[in-house]
């Protein structure tokens, strides 16, 4: 890549270093770069997607690549870089790009934070170190009434959300292909619980039926099961309990507050990974946080 490459502007809003929020690597150091644009508007009950200049009011593209590398050179500890959004695989080819750099003489561990909706090609997938997978449920669907509720102008992208925030097959494609994955879903309800849990059925099944095909020697091992024969879990090559992660929902500490005690407890009954959003826990709203 020449001097002229590194130095062009790219649809990158953000690049800070900060500790991980949320998620398998929660806590540790790691260089952030935010991509602009989304494919998804998510409007929960009471808050809105929480980096919304990022999707709902997509700022425009403001860093280069230079500018990643200078982030990596002024913290040589931090092991890690997200790469995150808004939907970052809106443009695959940057977040190959960042790959490259990353991979090279930094040899950083690459974390791409996703959606899910999208079906993305499996070499690009084989070169992520952890895919935090985000799927979408029917309580993030914008409505009028949320729309009234929040101030907020119903647009035709809002419209547009519902038919495409679950996509099973680009979920799986991810799940097949990513060296290492976590199924993180946002709860704002009781009610999304039943909800995670036909998602995660559904992947189950695949995952069961596509390790059936072609093989001779498969056998399936009895599920594990409660004390009253109630089956929680399959035979799965892919997904495991430990994949699935939890998170409350909400954009300020006052609202994560109202939902965090209940899927704490929903994770510690069902074998689930909890995670909190330590960086508004301890930065609120602020910004490169």
């Amino acid at each position: 890549m020449t001097q002229e490459d590194l130095c062009k502007k790219r649809p990158i809003i953000e690049i800070f270093n900060s500790i991980e929020g949320e998620s398998a690597t929660m806590g540790e150091p790691t260089i952030f770069v935010r991509l602009t644009g989304c494919n998804l508007r998510c409007m929960f009950a009471n808050s809105v997607c929480d980096t919304a200049y990022s999707s709902f009011k997509p700022e425009k593209g403001k860093y280069c690549y230079q500018d990643v590398i200078d982030m990596m050179n002024k913290y040589p500890m931090t092991p890690s870089i997200s790469i995150t959004g808004a939907e970052p695989f809106l443009n695959s080819d940057v977040v190959s790009e960042l790959i490259n750099i990353c991979d090279g003489v930094y040899d950083k561990f690459i974390i791409v934070e996703t959606n899910g909706s999208i079906v993305i090609d499996r070499n690009l997938l084989q070169r992520i170190d952890l895919l935090n997978i985000s799927p979408k449920l029917s309580s993030s669907e914008p409505t009028q009434e949320k729309c009234d509720k929040l101030g907020i102008k119903m647009t035709e992208a809002m419209k547009s959300h519902a038919e495409k925030r679950y996509n099973k097959e680009a979920l799986w494609n991810m799940i097949q292909y990513a060296r290492d994955f976590r199924l993180k879903y946002v709860v704002g309800d009781k009610s999304d619980f039943e909800e995670i849990e036909q998602q995660i059925r559904e992947l189950m099944d695949y995952d069961i039926s596509k390790r059936r095909v072609g093989s001779n020697t498969y056998q399936e091992r009895s599920p594990i099961v409660d004390e009253k024969g109630r089956e929680l879990w399959y035979d799965t090559l892919f997904i495991k309990p430990w994949n699935i992660t939890l998170m409350p929902a909400g954009a300020t500490n006052d609202q994560l507050n109202q939902n965090r005690r209940m899927v704490a407890e929903y994770c510690a009954e069902h074998g689930y990974n909890y995670t909190d959003r330590l960086q508004i826990l301890i930065w609120g709203t602020e910004k490169e946080r």
